[in-house]
């Protein structure tokens, strides 16, 4: 990964395909991106790379750490898992989020070495999210590629849809719009004996990880005011990763 701060390109930066967005969750959506960009790297020989923020926006507007889906180490994690090896992550901050669209193609993306450019339809950058997909075709000396909007049941995917049916215990529909089972990092705080099984709780070990409401999930995994509590389990058997079915 290289990480990009304000007004420093790194040279070391090869030619490349690149999809750009925040990529909090890696869902459906984001893996239509990623997946153009694979295919257009290998018609054109250059390398694919994802460029991504180290932050939710929303921070730096509201001021306000934000709950989220995946942390960035597993964020960092699943990108790889998908195929992308090269990781251009920009340090988002107030200059960044007042940088001038014009300012942040010139200034960073055609810097950047990028032949072509994927992005989805509702990509928005610079001041106020003034600069849209049309500006990047217009403006970029790249090749820019917009993903129109990927749906299911005729609504869009997105992070917030998904964190809402999280929140409200609809973990498969949550699953079918990630494409994979959401899960969590716990750490085991208490283990009780009763008769010969081993009952533990557990945390998250993240505070800001979005969690479904109280209740009983993977028939033995029950949650009640954010502890987990593992019904006849094993100690040593028991792994830090978490992953919750309805």
């Amino acid at each position: 990964m290289i990480k990009i701060r304000y007004g420093d390109i790194p040279s070391e930066i090869p030619e490349c395909v690149a999809c750009i967005g925040f990529f909090d969750s890696l869902h459906k959506g984001h893996q239509q991106l990623i997946s153009r960009c694979l295919k257009e790297a290998k018609t054109t020989g250059l390398v694919p790379a994802l460029i991504c923020f180290d932050k939710d926006p929303l921070e730096v507007i509201t001021g306000e750490a934000q709950m989220h889906i995946l942390n960035d180490q597993e964020r960092i994690s699943h990108i790889h898992s998908l195929g992308i090896d090269l990781i251009l992550m920009f340090a988002f901050d107030e200059k960044l989020m007042n940088l001038a669209p014009l300012d942040f193609i010139h200034d960073y993306l055609e810097k950047m070495k990028i032949r072509k450019l994927i992005c989805g339809f509702d990509f928005r950058f610079g001041y106020q999210g003034k600069g849209d997909t049309a500006v990047l075709q217009r403006q970029g000396s790249f090749e820019t590629i917009v993903i129109p909007e990927i749906d299911y049941y005729h609504t869009k995917i997105s992070s917030s849809r998904i964190k809402k049916e999280i929140t409200r215990g609809n973990l498969r529909l949550a699953e079918k719009l990630l494409g994979y089972r959401y899960h969590l990092d716990a750490e085991v705080i208490k283990c009780e004996k009763t008769g010969g099984n081993c009952v533990l709780y557990a945390e998250c070990t993240d505070p800001y990880k979005i969690l479904p409401p109280n209740g009983i999930y993977n028939n033995d995994l029950e949650l009640k005011d954010g502890i987990w509590k593992i019904i006849s389990a094993d100690k040593k058997e028991i792994k830090n990763r978490i992953s919750v079915e309805p």
